[in-house]
């Protein structure tokens, strides 16, 4: 895992562990988190990364819209996958469900080895 990746994960388990106090205080802001302490809450995302660009460098910090629940940070997609078994004439047509964290509010796509594609 690359210092950034580590960073921002380090600082996302930080927002999991007290999302539930941050909502009592921060309820629908944006928060940047840096070295596991909330520095500044915003009315939107583009004002917290715009602030917090003037004093640290991109990739040192994460901005989370605080909620409660899930949403701020999860994405649902349904999907048609066609799963064979051992012949190929085999396959079955299943609902698949695949949750992606977010970060700031955007898709975090940074699973190595997935190949995902439509069907």
């Amino acid at each position: 895992m690359d210092k950034p990746e580590a960073t921002l994960k380090k600082e996302f388990e930080y927002y999991l562990k007290n999302q539930e106090e941050f909502v009592k205080k921060y309820n629908g802001r944006f928060l940047v988190i840096i070295d596991s302490q909330v520095i500044g809450d915003y009315e939107s995302e583009l004002e917290a990364i715009n602030e917090t660009l003037k004093t640290h460098e991109a990739g040192t910090f994460l901005v989370q819209k605080c909620e409660p629940g899930s949403e701020s940070y999860s994405q649902t997609f349904h999907s048609r996958v066609s799963l064979h078994d051992s012949a190929p004439s085999a396959s079955a047509y299943k609902s698949l469900r695949i949750y992606f964290p977010k970060i700031s509010n955007r898709s975090c796509f940074a699973y190595q080895g997935w190949n995902i594609s439509g069907v």
